[in-house]
């Protein structure tokens, strides 16, 4: 049921639906990179790599990244660190060097998105955000109702240098009441947003502009990204 509509959803995503399968496997198919998420690993994601490689058929090529140690590194090391590692994991790929399409998830959606905007050689062709929090984060899952207080009184020291060193959410943490504060402090999401004040990148748009499809993957269920709509650039 759920696992396979989700299975559906990205390949379709990546053109590898329907009877498209059967003219990907006539050619040779764009290899794909997987990007796990927040407090999470590679072989989380192995049931994806699965169903991915199963739709490139024989000489499909699947790169599940590793982000640093997994678990540990996904939280505790910033953004910037974590984008160089996948961009590394990227460059040392020689099946990736004539192009890619990406699929990141939750958290790994932004370090996709980031290595598009910052990278992109090798260049990616289509981008799946899946539940990715593309417009930020403001809150951690309230699970019952003294977390989401706390939520709301911790708020300004994720903006604090020691966290932003140590904390990757806080790199994408964009508390609406605070949003001088955020556009200042903020060590990764408001420069790859172009929020910073007086420091546009016009190379990010370009960049995005160049890919083949931009496709952003919500969630009605997903209780983790807070707001749901950031999946969608809606908060």
């Amino acid at each position: 049921g759920g696992r396979i509509a989700v299975a559906g959803g990205l390949l379709a995503a990546l053109g590898l639906g329907g009877g498209a399968v059967a003219a990907r496997r006539a050619s040779r198919p764009l290899p794909v990179v997987l990007v796990h998420g927040i407090l999470d690993c590679s072989e989380n994601m192995y049931q994806v790599e699965a169903w991915v490689r199963a739709s490139l058929g024989r000489g499909g090529h699947v790169l599940n990244v590793e982000i640093g140690n997994g678990v540990v590194d996904s939280i505790a090391r910033p953004m910037d660190w974590q984008l160089q590692e996948l961009a590394a994991a990227i460059r040392a790929d020689p099946a990736l060097a004539e192009g890619f399409n990406m699929i990141g998830y939750s958290q790994g959606a932004l370090l996709a998105r980031g290595y598009v905007q910052r990278y992109n050689l090798p260049r990616v062709s289509t981008l799946v955000s899946w539940v990715g929090p593309q417009a930020g984060q403001f809150g951690v899952p309230a699970w019952d109702e003294m977390i989401g207080h706390i939520n709301k009184i911790t708020s300004a020291m994720w903006y604090t240098p020691a966290i932003q060193e140590r904390v990757s959410f806080a790199n994408y943490w964009r508390d609406p009441m605070r949003l001088d504060t955020y556009r200042s402090n903020s060590a990764f999401l408001a420069d790859l947003n172009n929020e910073v004040p007086g420091r546009r990148n016009e190379s990010y748009a370009t960049n995005l502009a160049s890919l083949d499809a931009f496709v952003l993957v919500s969630s009605t269920i997903d209780s983790i990204i807070v707001p749901r709509e950031s999946q969608w650039f809606g908060f």
